[in-house]
C-alpha cells in the first residue's frame, strides 16, 4: 500500500466517522481534507468503498450545481456529482417531517432509472443514446442540509467528498409517457405549508443534458453507469429553504402525479 493510499484511507475514515454526527458537522482536520476538485472526487470514491464495506451500498448519483449561479459560490465552472445510497432512499415524504436537520432545503427533480449501461470512456455520448438508456423517469424530491455552517470554510473539494449536502431522496410516480413530454418545458412547484415556490425546466439543464454530463465526468475517473442506477438530475425549482417543523410538503411537475406528504406532522 502506497503513502497516497494510506492518506486516502485516513481521510475516508475521518469523513465516514463525521457522517455519524449528522446533522452536526464535527469538522475534519485540514491535513485530511482534499485540496483540489479531482482530489475531492477520488476521496469521494474511497469513501463510497468504505461505506460499502460497512454495508452501505451506493445505488446512483446526483448532479448538483447545474446552473452558473449555483456554481459561482463554490468556484465551479461545471456541475458537481455525488453518491446516492440505499440508506438515503427514503420510502415516503412523511419521513421528512420528522427528520433531524440543521439548515434544510427541498429540491424538485426528475429522477432517471438507468435501463442500459452507459460508458463515456470512448467519447461523448449523444442525446439519443442517453435517452435510449433510460428505463424509467420519476418525479423526485431531494432533501439537502447545510450542516457545515459556512460551506466556503469547509471547501468545495470536501463538499464533493462528503456527497454535496445530500440527506435523502424520495421517488414519486413514474411517467410512462415521459418520452412524449418536452423535458425542457416543464413547470415545477414546491409547496411547504401553503407557501409555493415555482420553477421551469428551461432555466436549468434538462435531465438528458445532466445525464450526458455525468457520463462524461465519470469517465474521467474510470467509472460508468450501470442498469438500475438512480440519477437525480438537478432541481427544476430553485432549492427551497424551510424551517422545521412543517406540516405538509407537496412537489409537482408537469406530466407527473404530485409527490407529497400524506399525514400531518405531530
Amino acid at each position: 500500500m502506497t503513502g497516497t493510499d494510506l492518506a486516502l484511507d485516513a481521510a475516508a475514515d475521518a469523513f465516514v466517522d463525521a457522517r455519524a454526527h449528522r446533522p452536526k458537522w464535527p469538522g475534519i482536520a485540514p491535513a485530511l481534507r482534499p485540496r483540489t476538485i479531482d482530489e475531492g472526487y477520488r476521496l469521494q470514491e474511497r469513501i463510497h468503498e468504505r461505506l460499502e464495506s460497512r454495508g452501505v451500498k451506493r445505488i446512483g448519483y446526483k448532479v448538483a450545481a447545474t446552473t452558473k449561479p449555483g456554481q459561482q459560490p463554490f468556484g465551479l465552472d461545471e456541475p458537481a456529482y455525488a453518491g446516492l445510497f440505499e440508506t438515503s432512499r427514503w420510502n415516503s415524504m412523511d419521513d421528512i417531517l420528522t427528520a433531524s436537520l440543521a439548515a434544510p432545503m427541498l429540491e424538485c427533480e426528475i429522477a432517471l432509472i438507468l435501463g442500459k449501461e452507459l460508458d463515456g470512456s470512448s467519447g461523448e455520448i449523444g442525446a439519443d443514446q442517453a435517452a435510449d438508456s433510460i428505463g424509467a423517469c420519476h418525479i423526485a424530491c431531494e432533501l439537502v442540509d447545510n450542516r457545515y455552517g459556512d460551506p466556503s470554510a469547509v471547501g468545495t473539494p470536501s463538499l464533493i467528498a462528503d456527497d454535496w449536502f445530500n440527506v435523502c431522496f424520495v421517488l414519486g410516480a413514474t411517467s410512462p409517457n415521459w418520452r412524449a413530454h418536452d423535458l425542457k418545458n416543464l413547470n415545477g412547484t414546491i409547496e411547504v405549508d401553503g407557501i409555493v415556490a415555482t420553477g421551469h425546466s428551461s432555466n436549468v439543464p434538462d435531465a438528458i443534458t445532466s445525464l450526458r454530463w455525468l457520463v462524461g465526468k465519470l469517465a474521467q475517473f474510470g467509472r460508468k453507469l450501470y442498469p438500475g442506477e438512480v440519477l437525480m438530475t438537478g432541481s427544476v425549482v430553485p432549492p427551497t429553504k424551510f424551517a422545521p417543523p412543517v406540516k405538509s410538503i407537496s412537489l409537482s411537475l408537469d406530466g407527473f402525479a404530485p409527490l407529497q406528504t400524506t399525514r400531518k406532522a405531530s
